[in-house]
């Protein structure tokens, strides 16, 4: 009982809490509170299906005093899906600032990465892949063959590529150009529906028109980061307890991206952990 006060005390919150924030768990908390019928599951549980967030730190504490509370293990599902929560590689930025870009009438770019069709931004985002494209400009990190790590617009990145191969044209409504590039083994960073990141192998590049209406959409996160991307699905939310795509034209102010902190770090951590 002590530890729950500590935790539903009023001045709970440090800085961290307030940038750290992981989206849509409060049903999931107020259900293991009522469950485990807590003293106070109403005020101190039931509270949180209000919220679109809790900080990690909070949500670390939560999940102790469930551990500790459910005897009977009633309520395990549910505290494995905190737990996923808290333990991913990102955490999540809320968008501040969105804008609609005048189509740029030059190519966006996007990569091929199997399985998790995500890839990393050199700003720290994590978008969507599948041909719901970044603009020319933003970075990205990769390694090659030997583990040696580079940073380049991407824009850069793919144009060099397909100048030195025969590209293949796979739509030519909006002149998608294909490039297979599996063999020479670059790997970028990219996460899964869970949250966790590891370096995949990249599969293909693609270079094509914006579509749509032609117009990218730029966001700009509370910590600063921006990337500019298509209307298509190339951002992630967290929505169900899974890390899903969402479409550039229906993101709004307030959602959360994940990104990646520390990211000098998780590079070499990430070499360490999945290259394959």
């Amino acid at each position: 009982n002590d530890l729950i006060e500590y935790c539903n005390r009023g001045n709970a919150h440090d800085r961290a809490e307030y940038i750290d924030k992981i989206p849509n768990l409060g049903n999931i908390i107020a259900k293991c509170g009522k469950d485990l019928k807590l003293p106070g599951q109403s005020r101190n549980y039931g509270r949180w299906k209000k919220k679109e967030s809790i900080g990690r730190g909070t949500l670390s504490k939560y999940i102790k005093i469930f551990e500790e509370e459910d005897k009977n293990n009633i309520i395990q599902r549910e505290i494995n899906i905190l737990k996923q929560a808290r333990d991913s590689n990102v955490i999540w930025d809320e968008i501040v600032e969105i804008k609609n870009i005048d189509d740029p009438k030059e190519y966006v770019y996007d990569f091929t990465v199997p399985g998790n069709e995500t890839f990393l931004t050199g700003d720290g985002i994590i978008v969507h892949n599948t041909l719901n494209s970044v603009d020319w400009n933003d970075k990205i990190t990769f390694i090659n063959n030997d583990l040696e790590t580079s940073v380049k617009p991407i824009g850069e990145f793919i144009d060099d590529l397909m100048s030195k191969s025969e590209v293949k044209k796979i739509d030519n409504d909006t002149e998608t150009e294909y490039l297979d590039i599996k063999h020479l083994n670059y790997k970028i960073p990219s996460v899964d529906e869970d949250g966790k990141v590891t370096y995949k192998l990249v599969e293909a590049v693609t270079r094509h028109l914006p579509g749509h209406d032609g117009k990218l959409v730029k966001i700009k996160t509370n910590m600063g980061r921006e990337v500019s991307a298509t209307k298509s699905k190339s951002f992630l939310v967290r929505e169900e307890n899974l890390i899903v795509e969402k479409e550039g034209k229906d993101i709004k102010v307030g959602e959360r991206l994940p990104i990646t902190t520390n990211y000098a770090n998780n590079v070499n951590q990430l070499k360490k952990l999945d290259i394959t």
